[in-house]
């Protein structure tokens, strides 16, 4: 009988474990779509956009699926219609992701900035759980292609969200790139080799170069160009003689690669899943890749002579090795918030630990006499 209640308690524990992990991981779901236009009263302004959501049933206006999602803003590219990234919305609804695509600033004189704050404004509204059909469940992603990557990293200083991703993102006006550093937001930009849009040397890497993300990933899709990450569309008549090797499929497929595993970590993934990815984009031949997230996973910490371990941590974590007692050691996430901590000071070394528990990627500060260090550390659960 003991046995038996030994295994029944094991099986509540699984039950509930795997009932409360995102919504995020169960697929496929129905896609719904509609119309939706929300009111930012600071500016007076109407901000209409598509919303592609998990659905009980497939099509327009249809009830959103039972389940907690996450959510990714995502700006259109210039003169194209938010609607032509309706296959790539779609995708992420069938995997549990409510996408909104704004569709403001279409005309041949947009204006990056209100752009930008539009992106913004929609990704606090479903943030701020007072919309009556989709609340965020907590975890959001802000992106874009082409201009709406730009206006997007506009969006990231004026709301909170988890993760961003760029699509051969473009120089606005104003520019992303001097505000890029204060961004701590976990990236991927992903740029076309033969782009002759946006040509990556003086669009996409400088953007990524900025971002002073310290998790932050830039790939570039071999024989990839501006416009291939949608269906045919006015953007194709600046591809002519690009030299682009492959079909807009493949582009598509490459991109959705690199794109759905990055933002299934970001929104609450898990940790080997992640670690796996960052092999895997290293080893893909269809695509030239820069990271910087792998270096989390090293043993080694920015200063040799300070041992912080273990790495990743699940529970809590030890540092030693500083000249000096550590009088303060503080965890914060990328988006600058404190965690709530408890702290065991032993002597020359110091055990950190979360009141709650966490996952991914985070910065631990730590002060030693007048000095102040930060290292990025890991927690896994």
């Amino acid at each position: 009988m003991k046995t038996l209640t030994s295994v029944l308690s094991y099986l509540v524990v699984i039950t509930t474990f795997w009932l409360l992990l995102p919504t995020v991981a169960a697929q496929p779901f129905a896609v719904g779509n509609r119309e939706v236009s929300l009111f930012d009263a600071s500016r007076n302004r109407e901000v209409p956009l598509l919303l592609y959501y998990p659905a009980q049933s497939e099509g327009s206006n249809v009830p959103l699926a039972t389940g907690s999602f996450p959510l990714l803003t995502f700006g259109h590219g210039f003169l194209i219609p938010a609607a032509s990234y309706a296959d790539f919305a779609g995708l992420l609804a069938e995997r549990g992701v409510v996408v909104a695509l704004p569709s403001t600033e279409g005309s041949f004189a947009p204006n990056h900035d209100a752009f930008g704050k539009d992106i913004a404004f929609i990704n606090t509204w479903y943030r701020s759980g007072q919309d009556n059909f989709f609340s965020c469940n907590g975890f959001s992603a802000l992106g874009g292609h082409s201009m709406g990557g730009g206006a997007s990293l506009l969006a990231a200083s004026q709301t909170v969200a988890n993760a961003y991703i760029g699509l051969a993102p473009a120089l606005t006006n104003p520019s992303p790139v001097p505000g890029a550093p204060a961004l701590e937001l976990p990236a991927l930009v992903i740029s076309g080799s033969v782009d002759n849009v946006t040509p990556p040397d003086v669009h996409h890497q400088p953007i990524w170069n900025a971002l002073g993300s310290d998790c932050k990933v830039f790939a570039s899709i071999l024989g990839g160009n501006h416009c291939y990450y949608i269906p045919s569309s006015i953007c194709d008549l600046g591809e002519i003689g690009s030299g682009v090797t492959l079909t807009r499929a493949e582009q598509q497929q490459t991109t959705d690669d690199l794109v759905w595993p990055f933002l299934q970590y970001w929104f609450g993934g898990s940790l080997s899943n992640w670690s796996a990815y960052l092999q895997d984009i290293t080893l893909d031949n269809r695509v030239a890749i820069q990271e910087t997230c792998s270096e989390v996973l090293s043993d080694k910490s920015e200063s040799s002579r300070i041992s912080i371990f273990p790495q990743p941590a699940t529970e809590w974590l030890m540092i030693q090795g500083f000249d000096d007692k550590i009088q303060e050691a503080q965890l914060y996430d990328l988006q600058g918030r404190k965690v709530e901590t408890e702290f065991a000071t032993l002597e020359q070394s110091i055990q950190i630990r979360p009141v709650l528990p966490i996952e991914g990627l985070y910065v631990l500060q730590c002060r030693s006499g007048e000095q102040v260090y930060r290292y990025r550390v890991m927690f896994a659960r």
